[in-house]
């Protein structure tokens, strides 16, 4: 598989970041479910592939509070593999778990999932 070259990618993050920002300045958008959607998958990818530490104590950080603001996870209205998304970002993202492998995290949350829905 081929590889992006590095300035393309940073190209497109840093217009993720301006396009990101841009909505979170603006009031209607802001708590989109699409914004909380990306707010999740940046702290996702930063959380596995970057730096844990950022993952948790930024990204994780603004993703609760944007949660919070909503009225927490259960006050949502959207589609059930919304939930799950999020749920498993909050996972992810606990500071009980910044010392584990992403590994780690995703095998012990996977088999929990699989008890609750049966």
């Amino acid at each position: 598989m081929d590889h992006l070259p590095a300035q393309l990618i940073l190209t497109l993050r840093s217009q993720v970041v301006a396009a990101l920002n841009s909505a979170i300045s603006d009031p209607r958008r802001q708590l989109s479910f699409g914004i909380m959607v990306t707010v999740a998958s940046i702290a996702q990818h930063e959380r596995l592939f970057g730096d844990s530490a950022v993952a948790v104590h930024v990204h994780g950080d603004a993703f609760r509070r944007m949660l919070a603001m909503r009225g927490g996870i259960r006050s949502l209205e959207v589609p059930r593999i919304g939930i799950r998304l999020f749920q498993f970002t909050d996972k992810l993202l606990s500071e009980s778990n910044l010392d584990k492998t992403a590994a780690d995290v995703l095998s012990a949350w996977a088999p929990e999932e699989r008890r609750k829905r049966y």
